[in-house]
Order: structure tokens, then C-alpha cells, then sequence
């Protein structure tokens, strides 16, 4: 069902898809740099990621993003929805072992 609907993307930008959703769709860049929370965003992604291990392959449905893959200047410009939600993108991550799925859909 999901054949086609998913693209391969690498961890670095899956994990500044996981801190974009965690901005609330927003530029990650928003985020107040040196901020409690920008470390604890960032350190929480490394962990949740390192857990899948080095092998584990990154999908999305995220189509187009700003800047050039740093957190200082992410921003999801498009996306392939799932759903009829007007906001509606995310990140599986698959390993040998077990399977990821980090998404949130909004209606605007």
C-alpha cells in the first residue's frame, strides 16, 4: 500500500525531519539556539535513531525541503500526504530488528 508513497532519504535529514516535526512543522532554525529544549530536541533524535542502528534504512514522504541540511535552516517546503490532513508527514525507519514510524498529521 505504501509502495510508491515512500521515498529512501539518509539519517542526517531523516533526523531534521523528526526535529521539524517536533517544531511543529516549523524551520528547525526557529528553535532558540542554545536553548534547554534545542539540546534536548537534538539529543533525543541522536538516541532514537542510534537505536535502529547503523544498517537501518530512512523513508519519507517528504518531497522537498529548504536550506542545505542543517538544523540551523530545515524547513519541509512539500510532502506527499497520506491522509486528507492538511499537514501530514513523518519518517519510518526500519532495521533488522523492528520498525519506526515517527508521523503527526494536522488540519489547519
Amino acid at each position: 500500500m505504501l509502495r510508491g508513497c515512500l521515498e529512501p532519504t539518509d539519517r542526517a535529514t531523516g533526523r531534521l525531519i523528526l526535529l521539524s516535526l517536533a517544531a511543529q512543522f516549523g524551520n528547525v532554525g526557529d528553535i532558540a539556539k542554545g536553548s534547554a529544549h534545542r539540546q534536548v530536541l537534538h539529543g533525543a533524535t541522536g538516541t532514537l535513531l542510534a537505536r535502529f542502528g547503523d544498517d537501518a534504512t530512512y523513508w519519507t514522504c517528504v518531497e522537498d525541503f529548504e536550506g542545505d541540511c542543517t538544523p540551523d535552516d530545515f524547513y519541509v517546503n512539500e510532502w506527499y500526504g497520506l491522509t486528507d490532513l492538511a499537514r501530514d508527514f513523518g519518517l519510518v525507519v526500519a532495521s533488522e530488528d523492528e520498525v519506526g514510524v515517527f508521523w503527526f498529521g494536522a488540519d489547519d
